[in-house]
């Protein structure tokens, strides 16, 4: 199931919004998309998750507001595998960060607000057939965006949250934390590895959280230097109890870019293969320079990270789907990819975005993990 939000149908593009979702059927093949929203949303003020419980019920959160005021969250379902959904129905404020569903048939929505912005971090619980209750993660400390993991593992459900922060003039200090709770209400702290001021010292957008059931817990963490082109990660291999020093994803020169035309290394996606025990990242390059006019030329790459490797090494070069044999190949100038696997790594593929079409912008193209994993050249 894949969801998104469209812009450009009219032409107050700022405000006409329209959330699209799309799932696949017992065959496999691909529904039309269709809208899910009543109302149009507005840009960048809302976001939108989805997620799939074991019995077969389909959930997505979308939210809709104002910077300067409060932003409100919907929630709609399907019960026949995304062939119909419900009409939208209000949770709360905020905007919506990320969604899960365990393997009982709970659910786990992560928001930020009620401003969209630089706002509280809430984390959401809702038992099956139950209603949503909301706790405070740590202090209001103006986050900005966010990711959720969920371990299972022997018998405990852990929630793993990791949030960033940009400057802003009443708090210009940036950050990254990563917190921790075994029941959703009483949050730590995870012990993090020092961490070098390069590494939050951008806009910190696009976290990414991959929590697998591997040994004690492997959980890694992904973010991206939205003004430096770095994309970085951290890993954990107790559960998310603590976090080992900051590794390089893009690793093409020190700044993390692959030449002077590229300004943004952007949006981690995370996989796991536990055929050959090895992390696959992928992320975008967008070229922002002279003359470059919206959308922007993007390059869509790969890196995989052994992980027998001591904690702290810098991830490996992969390679683009379909080129093996010409590591760093574009997989298209005009579009923009994510990675998407399932924890176990059964199901792998890219989300492919393309930017010149506001409408059918969406793609899926299945990938084999172990190839990625195998084949790639350091």
């Amino acid at each position: 199931m894949i969801a998104w939000i469209a812009f450009g149908w009219r032409p107050d593009e700022a405000s006409d919004g329209q959330v699209w979702v799309t799932s696949r059927g017992p065959g496999g093949a691909w529904r039309n998309p269709q809208t899910v929203n009543t109302a149009p949303v507005t840009r960048n003020y809302g976001g939108v998750a989805v997620a799939a419980a074991p019995g077969g019920e389909l959930r997505l959160l979308y939210a809709s507001g104002d910077p300067d005021t409060v932003s409100v969250v919907y929630e709609v379902t399907s019960s026949d595998d995304g062939k119909t959904w419900s009409l939208p129905r209000e949770l709360t404020e905020g905007s919506v960060q990320a969604l899960r569903a365990d393997s009982e048939g709970g659910w786990h929505a992560l928001i930020i607000g009620p401003e969209p912005f630089n706002s509280q971090l809430r984390y959401g619980y809702a038992a099956p057939g139950g209603a949503w209750t909301w706790t405070a993660i740590g202090p209001a400390t103006d986050e900005y965006r966010a990711d959720l993991g969920l371990l299972e593992l022997g018998g405990r459900k852990s929630r793993i949250v990791l949030t960033t922060r940009a400057g802003t003039t009443a708090n210009p200090q940036p950050h990254l934390h990563l917190y921790r709770s075994d029941d959703g209400v009483a949050w730590v702290r995870a012990t993090q590895a020092p961490m070098p001021a390069e590494a939050v010292s951008d806009p910190t957008i696009r976290p990414q959280l991959l929590a697998v059931p591997r040994g004690d817990g492997l959980v890694v963490a992904a973010w991206s230097n939205y003004g430096s082109g770095m994309v970085l990660a951290s890993i954990s291999t107790d559960g998310g109890r603590s976090f080992g020093p900051v590794e390089v994803i893009a690793q093409h020169s020190p700044d993390g870019s692959f030449s002077p035309e590229i300004d943004y290394g952007i949006e981690p996606g995370l996989g796991y293969d536990p055929q050959t025990d090895v992390l696959v990242a992928s992320w975008n390059e967008i070229e922002t320079g002279a003359g470059e006019t919206f959308p922007w030329p993007t390059r869509s790459y790969l890196a995989r990270r052994p992980l027998d490797r001591p904690l702290g090494q810098p991830w490996l070069d992969g390679v683009t789907p379909g080129t093996i044999d010409q590591p760093r190949r574009i997989l298209d100038r005009q579009r923009r990819t994510y990675l998407f696997a399932t924890p176990d790594g059964a199901h792998a593929g890219l989300i492919i975005i393309d930017e010149r079409n506001y409408q059918s912008r969406m793609t899926y193209r299945e990938v084999h993990l172990p190839a990625l994993t195998t084949q790639a050249e350091s």
